[in-house]
């Protein structure tokens, strides 16, 4: 019984406290350049990740719909979204107090897109090998 409630509690504090996971509030402090950086480290970081699955038409989605423009648009539509849920996340955090990651916004936006079978761990693993610029 010991061993299930600490396993519950080791649980919770890594949901709570997601190692190699990167607030927004840090994610904001850096450079435009080092913030555009990571969230292609990040997607990369994904795709990648899928291919090794053998997934290999949701890692096409990925650079389908983060890095193709549709006809007609300055940007890939996944980057207008990513944009809105980082916004939207930003005011959950001010209003809320509790702190947000910028994996979960990614993850968020990628199953607004049906891009599934990454889980928050890979993206924590992504995120810690990140080193920025400035």
């Amino acid at each position: 019984m010991a061993r299930l409630v600490l396993a519950a509690a080791v649980n919770l504090l890594l949901f709570v406290i997601p190692a190699g996971a990167m607030p927004m509030a840090e994610f904001d402090k850096l450079s435009l350049e080092d913030q555009s950086n990571y969230l292609v480290a990040l997607k990369e970081g994904a795709r990648q990740f899928l291919l090794s699955q053998g997934k290999k038409d949701l890692a096409a989605k990925i650079v389908t719909v983060f890095d193709t423009p549709q006809p007609g648009k300055k940007f890939p539509e996944g980057l207008w979204q990513l944009d809105k849920d980082m916004d939207a996340a930003r005011q959950y955090q001010q209003k809320s107090g509790r702190t947000v990651h910028v994996e979960h916004v990614l993850l968020l936006t990628f199953s607004k897109y049906r891009i599934d079978g990454i889980s928050r761990e890979v993206m924590m693993k992504v995120g810690a090998t990140y080193k920025a610029t400035q």
